[in-house]
């Protein structure tokens, strides 16, 4: 993946990582409208790709030269290319996004509810696949990634920004808990993936109680929340809350009230999580004139975390907006090219 940009020199090969960044950012907002099953507004195109290439986090994405935008995108195209018939190629582009395991497991049981085990088991097979390759390749080991794995649950620590108990932009429930006094819970792997099954099962008692089919912008808007709300993660990563956008133009364009309404209580927090938290920034500026040295300062300066939670909470509380009369799997969508990303017929109950 990062081979053409290893092989120049540093200052050719930053700017041409952000410019292949933006773009394919940009594709992200193109490609988006695939992830609901439900017809959207013809506005909201352009309002995802600016919604993902201008918000202060995706800026920092490209100053840091983190992978976060190229995870998203091969979420949405991977997506788009399963849709379009081409099925082989979505299962890989889902498997790249395995570069950050931890951050998207929630791909698999998604692969299994959209496409049935076959998919999911493609998805993990080609990740599997690709990290033997690159054990092999790289190191003559087909099974380095276990040494990886090894090395980041004993040395994730050792890096001081890493620490929840220190950083108070983790974006994971762990920091909330750290800033309201409770104990500093350093979040591995077991950790990471019970959050997950917390989640999951939350939402499946959603599903069950409230009697409707799960919607596939939904299950996109959970999966991007619960993703930041399980890990212990940096806000560079927040732009993964983006795949709740189909979810929540959906709810804009809502004919009952209380649905547009969910809308907005679900994207104040999120967009609260995407507010400046630097020191110098405005934000702790003005907890310290109103608020400071109290308990609250310390709960409200780990916004990121506070913003999380709220989103997830809302998406799980509202629910799927419509059932829909397609299979899971189903799709409508020809092989062609200019198909991809056509709008999908559905029935709205």
């Amino acid at each position: 993946m990062y081979a053409p940009w290893a092989v120049l020199p540093w200052e050719w090969a930053k700017p041409l990582w952000c410019a292949f960044t933006i773009g394919i950012a940009a594709t992200i907002g193109w490609g988006m409208r695939r992830l609901s099953n439900a017809p959207l507004p013809g506005w909201f195109t352009a309002a995802a790709v600016v919604a993902v290439l201008l918000n202060p986090l995706s800026l920092f994405v490209l100053i840091v030269g983190q992978s976060t935008l190229l995870v998203l995108a091969c979420v949405v195209l991977g997506e788009v290319a399963y849709r379009a018939g081409w099925k082989r190629i979505g299962c890989i582009l889902w498997a790249v996004c395995f570069i950050k395991p931890h951050i998207v497991f929630p791909l698999l049981p998604l692969a299994w509810w959209l496409g049935g085990w076959k998919r999911a088991t493609e998805v993990a097979a080609w990740a599997a696949g690709l990290n033997v390759l690159a054990g092999l390749v790289f190191f003559g080991k087909p099974l380095f990634v276990l040494d990886y794995l090894k090395f980041v649950q004993e040395g994730h620590q050792t890096v001081e920004f890493n620490r929840v108990s220190v950083n108070k932009q983790i974006t994971g429930w762990n920091r909330l808990v750290a800033a309201s006094g409770g104990p500093a819970i350093e979040l591995g792997m077991l950790g990471t993936l019970a959050g997950y099954g917390v989640v999951l099962a939350v939402a499946a008692v959603r599903v069950w109680l409230g009697k409707v089919k799960p919607t596939r912008e939904w299950c996109f808007a959970m999966s991007g929340s619960a993703s930041l709300f399980c890990c212990q993660l940096l806000p560079y990563e927040l732009p993964m809350l983006c795949l709740a956008l189909p979810f929540l133009v959906g709810l804009i364009g809502s004919n009952r009230k209380r649905d547009r309404v969910a809308a907005v209580l679900i994207a104040l927090p999120a967009a609260f999580a995407f507010v400046d938290g630097g020191d110098g920034g405005w934000y702790y500026q003005l907890l310290a004139r109103t608020v400071g040295n109290t308990w609250l300062e310390t709960v409200l300066q780990s916004h990121r975390c506070l913003g999380v939670l709220l989103t997830t909470a809302g998406v799980l509380v509202v629910g799927p907006r419509v059932s829909q009369s397609t299979t899971p799997s189903g799709s409508t969508a020809s092989n062609t090219f200019g198909r991809l990303f056509a709008p999908t017929s559905t029935t709205v109950g």
